[in-house]
């Protein structure tokens, strides 16, 4: 397969791919077909003046072609390239290094613009389908050619465009083999995986996902390759606290063969003592990334100060990191990040240390098959010390140990629920089945304080927004293979333009949930939306008691004996 020349000026995109002229010899797409034998596509109706049925046709042949042949070999500014599913051309360096140019609408046309270290993916590659805004990009720029002189509003252009792309992105989602595309991509690239492992570590926001690695973290993995490895090779479990530190440019110059000596006189300067230090070679590597979970902004200066709060709990063997994502999802989450936890937690460092070592000898003594009961147990005691703000225990209940803890944690709570008001109630919806889940959405201050007390958060918090009927909560839970249903999550809406719109769901401990359930909980701001309007199209006075009135199957909702369809 020989190479071809990148044109700066991009072609039409309906008949060719962005910026690459198609020939048989590197194309490698697949014959073209009869616009017969593609899917049609309608706009909604009022967009139909937009609409270019063949045009649509041939988008799609390409990007379809695209998606077969996602990567090519071409020649930029003299040297060897790739060009990406025909809108993105990746090039690479005698070192190592990546990066990246992305055909972008500047002035009515499209230009060939570089792609921030940041924001380029080397693996997965082509991450998500990112790459589809840029396709979009180059359509909507030919489709206002191809009009000429008709007049077109700019937001009917836009909604045009979003409902293609929509239609597009379902369609290679259930007609196309995506994971199999981006093989393709990896095998052509062939990125040594040692320094992939390695830039897996050096992120400089604590919110980046370690699957994910852009071309900024695999530039700086090659750049200090021979410090990584000896860092991997002398102390192991410090490579992503050190990738961390280094990512953020706060480890001072050093050679590659003093990494590990200038960590530790780095983490000196910053308070970190000797027992702590010997504490973190013991561990697992990825305890430090704990911060993950709460914090926000650069991850350098939150694994230092994790470090720092590790250090006041005085602790000599390595903590369950479950025990303390529970410490730290008192206070935060993933949609509610601090920059700094210490001036909260550091307050029940005593407590927390004490817990810390308890829970630890506990769980080294309990079968496998009490685990679960025991978490339970912990996330009681970590409520407990957090609500009722216990700086310090007294010598006899640290001499008791872990039942001791339990049992103040269960009548804490016990103390709390009989002295809290739960008798407020307001209207909500029946609860609904809707395909693998059950929503219960939450009426009432018992039903928060239940779903608090199960789910280990503070929903219970949230009683004053549901009353004033500016947010309403939902426990979502999973149907079991015995017939049971098990809360998974725990869901937020809120009133936004007159709609319900999901703005949080978490799981247990505020932790986040994965993308069915995440979907689930989409669903239901259709569900809660599509009640309201079924209400309206009967005619009836709108309250919010009028929510009860309708139930609802996977795709119907009936009320008072009419049906009508939702949307999926």
């Amino acid at each position: 397969m020989s190479a071809v020349h990148l044109n700066l000026c991009l072609p039409k995109f309906g008949l060719i791919a962005a910026g690459i002229p198609a020939t048989p010899a590197t194309s490698g797409a697949t014959p073209p077909q009869g616009d017969l034998e593609l899917p049609r596509w309608q706009p909604p109706a009022d967009l139909a003046h937009l609409h270019r049925p063949d045009f649509v046709a041939r988008v799609l042949r390409r990007v379809l072609d695209a998606v077969r042949q996602p990567i090519e070999p071409v020649q930029f500014q003299g040297q060897p390239a790739w060009l990406l599913l025909g809108v993105a051309v990746l090039h690479g360096t005698r070192d190592g290094w990546w990066g990246g140019l992305l055909w972008c609408p500047r002035g009515g046309e499209m230009r060939l613009l570089p792609i921030p270290e940041d924001d380029l993916t080397v693996y997965p590659c082509p991450a998500g389908l990112v790459w589809l805004d840029a396709v979009m990009a180059a359509v909507g720029l030919e489709l206002r050619q191809r009009l000429g002189n008709e007049p077109i509003e700019d937001l009917d252009l836009h909604r045009y465009l979003a409902a293609l792309q929509r239609w597009l992105t379902g369609h290679l989602r259930r007609h196309t083999d995506l994971r199999a595309m981006r093989h393709k991509v990896q095998r052509v690239l062939a990125l040594d995986p040692v320094t992939l492992q390695y830039a897996r570590h050096l992120h400089r926001e604590v919110e980046r996902n370690d699957r994910v690695v852009s071309a900024r973290s695999w530039n700086q993995a090659v750049r200090h390759r021979r410090a990584l490895d000896v860092i991997a090779n002398e102390a192991p479990a410090l490579l992503p606290l050190y990738g961390a530190l280094l990512d953020g440019r706060r480890l001072p110059a050093h050679l590659p063969q003093d990494a590990v000596a200038t960590l530790r006189l780095h983490l000196a300067r910053a308070g970190i003592r000797p027992a702590l230090w010997r504490l973190l070679l013991r561990s697992p590597a990825r305890l430090p990334l704990v911060v993950r979970q709460a914090y926000e902004g650069p991850i350098g200066p939150a694994v230092i100060e994790f470090l720092q709060i590790l250090q006041d709990f005085g602790l000599r063997d390595t903590p369950d990191v479950d025990l303390l994502r529970a410490i730290w999802a008192r206070d935060g989450n993933d949609s509610y990040r601090w920059s700094s936890y210490r001036a909260q937690v550091q307050r029940y460092a005593e407590a927390y240390g004490h817990v810390a070592r308890c829970f630890g000898r506990e769980k080294a003594r309990t079968p496998a098959a009490e685990q679960p009961a025991l978490r339970q147990a912990m996330y009681r005691v970590v409520a407990w010390i957090n609500l009722d703000k216990v700086r310090a225990l007294p010598k006899n209940g640290r001499r008791a140990g872990w039942p001791w803890l339990v049992r103040q944690a269960e009548a804490a709570e016990g103390l709390r629920a009989a002295t809290a008001s739960l008798t407020r109630s307001w209207p909500v919806p029946r609860p609904v089945d809707l395909g693998d889940f059950r929503v219960v959405p939450l009426g009432s201050e018992l039903a928060l304080w239940e779903e608090g007390r199960a789910m280990h958060h503070c929903a219970h918090d949230r009683s004053g927004v549901c009353i004033r009927g500016e947010a309403m909560l939902v426990s979502i839970r999973r149907l079991q293979a015995d017939g049971s249903h098990r809360r998974v999550a725990t869901a937020q809406y809120e009133r936004q333009d007159g709609a319900w719109a999901l703005t949080m769901v978490l799981g247990p401990t505020n932790k986040s949930v994965g993308d069915a359930v995440r979907r689930g909980a989409e669903r239901v701001a259709v569900w809660l939306n599509a009640g309201e309007a079924v209400a309206t199209a009967n005619h009836r006075a709108m309250s919010s008691a009028d929510l009860t009135w309708f139930t609802c199957d996977d795709r119907t909702l009936t009320m008072d004996g009419v049906e009508t369809e939702y949307g999926a």
